[in-house]
């Protein structure tokens, strides 16, 4: 699938896309195929998955970036106001791309999901990019299970982008809660999420997804993983898989 990072060249200078998951030209990416006659191409060989004599300690996690990248509206930008009227530029401005719903003081963005932490790894960053949405003042916020991570002043049509380290014991419930507040006095204020990321240590557990991309770093004496709960339909690739790999493992 296509994916907006073509599109950066489009804005007036770099720094503007505030996002690049969703191109705003097309969904659709082409590809062409070659074919070289001469010489030995690289190939995938196919090899024995012996676990039995695997010795190798199994994996306890991975880090892992869950994105939650928003596509429910393509966000105008950057406006002037003239009399009651917003006016937009022409041009690629600053803002302009697929966002979340407008985030109004009383209606917050709420997300919840079990993120699989594994207990005892490193501390999770979180990343989030917004954008106010009217002349306006306010602050954006970020709560994660309850406790602000994120109070920063946003006012009128500027972006946030920000990073930072959460508590380790912060992530882990069943079910892991973000909400994202527009903190604004101004009852018809409104701004916009473009995307937030949590880059975490990860449980090899899949969720059930039939579709599930991981990477671990590469280790000259291989890795033993044991994942469960991954749909692998009639592919044979089911929950309860154990893994003994040279380098690192992809499945998709």
């Amino acid at each position: 699938m296509n994916d907006g990072k073509a599109d950066e060249a489009l804005y007036s200078r770099p720094g503007l896309q505030l996002a690049n998951k969703w191109s705003l030209q097309t969904d659709t990416a082409m590809y062409f195929l070659t074919i070289n006659l001469n010489g030995t191409n690289k190939r995938i060989v196919s090899s024995q998955n012996n676990v039995a004599l695997n010795t190798l300690p199994v994996e306890p996690y991975f880090m892992y970036t869950f994105a939650r990248n928003y596509k429910d509206q393509v966000n105008p930008g950057y406006a002037s106001v003239v009399g009651s009227s917003y006016i937009y530029s022409s041009s690629y401005d600053m803002g302009e791309g697929w966002s979340s719903r407008s985030i109004t003081p009383t209606t917050p963005l709420v997300e919840q999901q079990n993120y699989y932490v594994a207990p005892g790894g490193p501390a999770p960053t979180f990343r989030i990019n917004a954008y106010g949405n009217a002349p306006n003042n306010r602050r954006l916020q970020v709560l994660v299970n309850g406790t602000q991570v994120i109070d920063n002043a946003m006012n009128f049509f500027t972006p946030s982008v920000l990073e930072l380290a959460l508590p380790a014991n912060l992530l882990g419930r069943p079910i892991d809660t973000v909400r994202v507040i527009n903190a604004s006095s101004v009852a018809s204020d409104r701004m916009v999420a473009y995307k937030y990321e949590i880059n975490y240590p990860r449980l090899f557990n899949f969720g059930g997804s039939t579709l599930f991309e991981f990477a671990l770093p590469e280790s000259v004496v291989g890795n033993y993983l044991e994942i469960i709960n991954f749909n692998g339909g009639s592919d044979g690739m089911r929950s309860g898989l154990k893994w003994r790999s040279r380098y690192y493992i992809e499945l998709c």
